[in-house]
Formats: C-alpha cells, structure tokens, sequence
C-alpha cells in the first residue's frame, strides 16, 4: 500500500482513532465532545510513572514529557519532563519559554519573565530537607513575607511606606 485516501470519516477499532472530516478534529479514545483539533481521552492515575500519563511525547533514546490527572482529590493535572521508558531513573528540568517570552499564571498577559495572578496573593517557598515554608504576600495595602511554619509575619511593607520587621502592623518608616 503506498497511499491511502479516505474520503468522510475515519474511524479505527470503535474510538481508538476518530477522525471527523467535517469539523476537522481528531479523537484519541474517544468520539465525542471532540471540541479542540487534537482529543485525546485516557484514564486519570494518582500514580505518576511511565505507565500512568494521558499523553507521552518521547523522542529518541526515551527522553520526553509526560501528561496526566490524578484521579483522586484533589484533583490536579500536571506534567512531567523526565526518561519516559522509566521515570525513576531520571527526572529533567521543566523549560518554559526557553528562547524568551514571559510566562503568565492565572493571567493571559504576564507583564514580566514570571507573573503570577491570584486570588491568595501569594507565592510560597518550602525549603526540601526540613519543611520550612515561607509566602510572600500581596493584598491590598501589603507586601509581607511571613514564615508559615512559626505562623509569623517576618517582614511588612505597608502601603504607606512603613516597613516592619516582625510586625504585621509597623508604624514607623523603618
């Protein structure tokens, strides 16, 4: 067979494969509430492994991204760059916008390399070996770091200018 024209639709083993030639969308396990060009239905996991992902891109010598959900709540979904054939022998850096660009979330026009847009106006770092948690906080007349792990405010910059140190309430300059 050196080439094969299929006028209408195609369908392989029920909804293995789907392609639907009026709208110009394709299904992957599924068949319907195709809505976006490519489809692609699997089975949500909490086990995130080779085994696991929705979807696998995996180029040569196995490298490549996994997609997936969990299948428990809280429900997330995630991606994971890593050795696809075996995910615990190598995990790989995560690279968004490698040639340049701003990345937004929870906003569609980030303004800066990291923007980050939400309703909790924070970030949080948490150190690996021993827990500790800080957020960094905007609100509406704030910026405070606060140390989560002691339940403390560290360090608050009022909208006024006041700064404080180990206050969440300065009224002072410095």
């Amino acid at each position: 067979l050196s080439g094969l024209t299929i006028s209408g639709d195609l369908l392989v083993d029920t909804n293995t494969l789907f392609v639907d030639s009026s709208e110009d969308v394709v299904g992957i396990n599924t068949t319907s509430n195709l809505n976006q060009t490519l489809n692609v239905s699997g089975t949500s996991s909490d086990t995130i492994d080779e085994t696991t992902g929705v979807v696998k891109f995996e180029a040569t010598g196995g490298n490549g991204l996994l997609f997936g959900t969990q299948a428990s709540s809280p429900f997330r979904s995630y991606i994971q760059s890593a050795y696809t054939i075996d995910t615990s022998l190598a995990q790989y850096d995560l690279l968004l916008n490698p040639l340049g660009g701003n990345v937004g979330i929870g906003t569609s026009s980030p303004e800066k390399a990291l923007h980050i847009k939400s309703t909790s106006n924070q970030l949080r770092l948490q150190d690996s070996t021993n827990d500790k948690k800080y957020d960094l906080n905007v609100d509406g007349s704030n910026f405070s770091i606060d140390d989560m792990t002691a339940g403390s405010s560290r360090f608050t910059i009022k909208d006024g200018g006041n700064v404080g140190i180990g206050t969440s309430s300065p009224s002072a300059p410095l």
